[in-house]
């Protein structure tokens, strides 16, 4: 199976194809694009080559593979029965020995935690004074006082006592400072008690002598609202004697008024009528004249066409007097 692996493509045929295809040709001409197509050709069918006779050399080596692997696979199923039973009874012991040592940690940890757990419930009374007044504070000092750090195991006392006297220490001085808190606020409180009162003392004087100045407002308003009564009803009447005056004195004015306006009218309608009569009068003459003429060049055509002087009279008064049918004169 060692023996080396042949091929119909040597080293020293690869090194020859490199070099040969190593510079590519310009293939926008024809030759160059023809030496790049025989290569490709070249090439695939030595690839092709290759690998139908690598599916040949590997035929036999499959066959062996499987034999191999067959083999192995009987070895260790073999092997593993045996394997089993020891492994399952080591596990037992090692299972076992496994829970013992987490029974024992999970022990030590519960330990641990209990008394930890107690410490800390001493140190949290600091912070329950939080919002407590100092006689709800005074017990919780008591109970904390009262602790008794024996009780605890040798290896915690020492983080307990530390726990305890922080604990006093913190609870003490708490209640120092609401105690004096309590006393500022107590003593302002008092402050505010009295300023309350002295508020509610003046307030009430400033509310009588409100009262006293309304009251006397009152009276001054009355007073000034009936002599301004008197004097509206004064003003009042010299208003209307006014008024009446104005009246009389405007009537009077208008009435002169309207009697030039009608004089005047009067006047302009006289000049209108006599302008009117005038013009009216010479329209007269003036018609009048131009029917003579009329007349006259009518009469006078009539004789040009051989009639008297008598006929042609009575012919223009027939026409004129609309005798002629389809015959009128129009001025």
């Amino acid at each position: 199976m060692n023996e080396p692996i042949q091929y119909h493509v040597t080293n020293a045929a690869l090194a020859d194809l490199k070099d040969k295809y190593s510079t590519i040709p310009d293939v926008t001409t024809k030759d160059g694009y023809e030496v790049v197509r025989i290569g490709i050709g070249e090439l695939r069918t030595l690839r092709n080559d290759v690998e139908k006779h690598r599916k040949v050399l590997k035929a036999d080596s499959l066959e062996w593979g499987r034999t191999v692997d067959a083999e192995a696979k009987r070895i260790t199923t073999a092997l593993t029965e045996i394997e089993t039973p020891l492994i399952t009874a080591k596990k037992i012991i090692d299972d076992a020995k496994e829970a013992e040592k987490q029974a024992k940690i999970k022990a030590e940890e519960e330990y641990k935690a209990k008394w930890m757990e107690s410490i800390d419930r001493i140190r949290r009374q600091s912070l329950s004074v939080v919002g407590k007044s100092s006689v709800d504070i005074e017990p919780i000092l008591m109970a904390v006082q009262e602790i008794e750090i024996e009780k605890y195991p040798e290896e915690y006392r020492a983080l307990a006592e530390s726990a305890k006297t922080d604990t006093i220490t913190a609870v003490t001085e708490a209640m120092k400072s609401i105690r004096a808190q309590e006393a500022e606020a107590a003593e302002a409180k008092e402050k505010a008690r009295i300023e309350n009162e002295r508020l509610e003392k003046e307030r009430i004087r400033n509310e009588r002598i409100q009262k006293e100045f309304e009251e006397r407002e009152r009276i001054a308003e009355a007073k000034r609202k009936e002599e301004q009564d008197k004097i509206d009803a004064e003003n009042e009447r010299i208003q209307k004697e006014k008024e009446a005056f104005e009246r009389e004195k405007l009537e009077a004015r208008l009435k002169k008024e309207a009697e030039e306006k009608a004089e005047k009218a009067a006047k302009e309608k006289a000049e209108r009528d006599a302008e009117t009569a005038q013009l009216e009068a010479q329209r007269k003459a003036d018609n009048a004249a131009f029917q003579a003429k009329i007349k006259k060049e009518t009469i006078k055509s009539i004789m040009a066409i051989g009639i008297n002087q008598g006929p042609a009279d009575t012919l223009f008064a027939s026409i004129k007097a609309g005798q002629i049918a389809h015959v009128r004169f129009v001025y």
